[in-house]
């Protein structure tokens, strides 16, 4: 009887200790990283690149790989001059906008998608730039529906990224970037349908203290043979401990 109570008590601590590690794990790393604020020097020179195009040949000839490599678009104000700059070529608001949402989502996403969604720090910085664009479209209006279609794009991208990390990878759905990031596109009602395990919930709901939901859902969730055996072993236990107990106090008095 002893040893049977041993062997509970084991399996009780080794179960504790497997939710105590998630618990823990999912707390390990909340450094967030940042877009970094200083000014940054030019590294393309769109106008040398475009001064032989017109309105007729400027689509098809723009140099998107060599413009979204140099990266110049993540300052502000180089994107708005080289936006102008198009302009200039195209005659037409509308057109200079296609081409420049050609280099900031097809283009950048061909040529820089792995780099951007590498990890979830780099993810993080693809969100922070691409969320950007939300807020440009209420400050220049006349160019508003190309900043709201390049957030748009990236937004999704990422979404649709999360959840399929979340197939892939349960254990992310604990970590706290990963988390992050879940909860800054359901802020921008970008909502993530994520792949959830019946573990990963039953974790999640420890941290978050959500007892009287953790209790409801299994109790809800669980067959007349679970919830016997979860008796059964929670007697058992109990049981356990109560002779442990009468064992060291019985020791203890001899």
């Amino acid at each position: 009887m002893k040893k049977i109570s041993l062997i509970f008590n084991i399996l009780t601590i080794i179960i504790l200790g497997y939710f105590a590690y998630n618990i823990t794990k999912a707390n390990d790393d909340n450094y967030m990283p940042s877009i970094s604020k200083e000014k940054l020097p030019r590294n393309f020179d769109l106008r040398n690149n475009i001064k032989d195009l017109d309105e007729t040949n400027i689509e098809n000839n723009f140099p998107y790989v060599e413009y979204v490599s140099s990266q110049d678009f993540l300052n502000y104000t180089y994107f708005k001059q080289d936006l102008d700059e198009i302009k200039s070529k195209t005659k037409n608001d509308s057109k200079a906008q296609e081409i420049l949402y050609k280099a900031l989502t097809d283009t950048l996403d061909k040529f820089k998608h792995e780099q951007y969604t590498a990890n979830l720090d780099s993810m993080i910085y693809l969100f922070q730039w691409a969320d950007k664009y939300r807020v440009y479209s209420d400050i220049d209006t006349t160019n508003a529906i190309l900043y709201s279609a390049i957030h748009e794009f990236w937004i999704t991208k990422i979404s649709d990224k999360l959840a399929q990390l979340s197939k892939d990878n349960s254990t992310l759905l604990t970590n706290f970037k990963f988390k992050f990031l879940v909860a800054k596109c359901d802020e921008i009602k970008y909502n993530t349908p994520l792949k959830i395990s019946s573990t990963t919930k039953v974790v999640n709901y420890f941290i978050q203290k959500k007892w009287a939901h953790l209790f409801q859902a299994s109790w809800n969730q669980a067959s007349k043979l679970q919830i016997s055996i979860l008796f059964l072993f929670l007697t058992i236990t109990i049981f356990s401990y109560i002779i442990l107990i009468k064992y060291f106090l019985k020791s203890k008095n001899n």
